[in-house]
């Protein structure tokens, strides 16, 4: 009933698809990341760099995968320098 009376369509591949592939990525490196710190360092440390690894990654996958919008840029804090940097790299459509 809801989806008959608002008109809005939801692009399934934008808004589902694309994160879910991003956080794939983010998962592998995640898991590289710790089991090759943990052989290194202790436990927490491992932990703490896996999780910043999984942080980078992940923002990093989206924009590869090209998951954003200028519009959706826009609206981050320093949104404009943000969208321009992004587009001489190619990352923003």
């Amino acid at each position: 009933v809801v989806f008959k009376t608002i008109t809005i369509k939801i692009d399934y591949k934008q808004s589902f698809l694309k994160p879910a592939l991003s956080a794939l990525v983010m998962s592998g490196a995640v898991w590289g990341a710790y089991m090759l710190l943990s052989k290194i360092t202790g436990n927490t440390v491992s932990t703490i760099i896996s999780v910043f690894v999984g942080v980078v990654v992940y923002a990093a996958a989206l924009f590869l995968f090209k998951t954003f919008k200028k519009e959706d840029v826009l609206e981050f804090p320093k949104g404009e320098k943000i969208a321009k940097l992004l587009e001489r790299v190619g990352l923003l459509r």
